[in-house]
C-alpha cells in the first residue's frame, strides 16, 4: 500500500484514537479536522496527528481517505456539504454507531464504506483517545452492492494494522440490529439501574456485579439520545423482550416455580457457551 494523506473529522475518542493509531502504527500522514479551536491547539501541542484544521480547510482536498468520527446526522451533514471538495477517488469511512440511516442519507457518487470500531469508554473527548484502543477489538464493516471492493479491501487493511482483531462484513441492516442487542440494550440497561431509587444508598454494600452493571450509565447523553432515537424500531423491539423476560422471571419467582432454577442453569450454560466460543 502506497504512502496516503489520512484524514480524521472529528478528533474525539473514537476518530482520535483513530488517528493516534495510524499514526503509530502506519506511515500515513494524519490530518484531524476539528471545529473547536481549542482541541486544535490541544492536538498540535500535543503532536497528536501531522497537522490539525478547521473542516473548511482546503486540505481536505488532498486527503486520499476521510475516517468520519461525528455523530450521525452530523456524519450525512458534513458528506452533503463536502461532497465537492473531496479529492477523486477519495474513501469516505463513518465510524458512527448506526449504519442503515447513515448509508440511506449520503450522496450517491461518494467511495463510501461504512464502519463502525467495536471499542470505547466511559468517557469522551480527544483526552481520553488511545493510540491502542482497538486492540483486540472487531472492526464492522458495511457492504452492499454498491461497495467498491478496492476501497473494502484498503480500509479492511488499514483496521488490522492499527490493531483490529478481525473485520467482520455484514449488512447496513444486520448491523443496527445486532448492535442493538450489543450496545444500545446494555446502555439502556445500566441507565435504568441507576435510576433506582436504592442507587445512592449502596455504599459499602457493592462489589463487582454492582459495578459491572453501573458502569456504561455513565453516558454520552448527546450521542445516545441521537443513536437510541434513530434505531427506535430495533430498539423497542429488543426491550419489549427483555420486559417480558424479566416479568418472567419475576412471575418463577413469586410462584416459587420449578422452572427458576431450570432458567438459571440455562443462563450459567450460555455464559459459559460465550466464554468458549467469543474470543475476543
Amino acid at each position: 500500500m502506497s504512502l496516503m494523506k489520512i484524514g480524521v473529522v472529528g478528533y474525539g475518542l473514537i476518530g482520535g484514537s483513530m488517528g493516534l493509531a495510524l499514526k503509530k502504527y502506519t506511515s500515513h500522514t494524519v490530518y484531524a479536522f476539528e471545529k473547536s479551536r481549542e482541541v486544535i491547539a490541544y492536538i498540535e501541542k500535543n503532536s497528536l496527528a501531522d497537522g490539525a484544521f478547521l473542516p473548511e480547510s482546503e486540505k481536505i482536498s488532498e486527503c486520499d481517505i476521510i475516517f468520519i468520527g461525528l455523530y450521525p446526522g452530523k456524519t450525512v451533514d458534513f458528506i452533503k456539504e463536502n461532497k465537492e471538495r473531496f479529492k477523486d477517488n477519495a474513501i469516505i469511512c463513518d465510524l458512527c454507531g448506526v449504519k442503515k440511516y447513515v448509508v440511506e442519507n449520503i450522496p450517491e457518487n461518494i467511495r463510501f464504506i461504512g464502519a463502525h470500531p467495536m471499542a470505547g469508554k466511559e468517557v469522551n473527548g480527544i483526552e481520553n483517545a488511545d493510540c491502542d484502543l482497538f486492540l483486540n477489538a472487531s472492526f464492522l464493516i458495511t457492504v452492499d452492492k454498491s461497495t467498491d471492493e478496492e476501497a473494502l479491501k484498503i480500509i479492511k487493511g488499514l483496521a488490522i494494522k492499527v490493531g483490529f482483531f478481525k473485520v467482520v462484513e455484514t449488512t447496513p441492516e444486520n448491523h443496527d440490529r445486532m448492535i442493538t442487542f450489543t450496545s444500545q440494550l446494555p446502555h439502556i440497561l445500566s441507565v435504568a439501574y441507576v435510576l433506582q431509587d436504592a442507587f445512592k444508598k449502596c455504599d459499602g454494600f457493592y462489589a463487582g456485579s454492582f459495578k459491572d452493571m453501573a458502569r456504561v450509565a455513565k453516558i454520552n447523553p448527546n450521542l445516545w439520545e441521537e443513536l437510541f432515537k434513530i434505531n427506535k424500531g430495533i430498539l423497542t423491539e429488543q426491550l419489549d423482550e427483555y420486559v417480558n423476560t424479566l416479568l418472567n422471571i419475576k412471575a418463577m419467582i413469586l410462584q416459587e416455580d420449578k422452572e427458576l432454577y431450570k432458567t438459571l442453569v440455562k443462563s450459567r450454560e450460555l455464559k459459559e457457551w460465550q466464554d468458549e466460543n467469543y474470543k475476543n
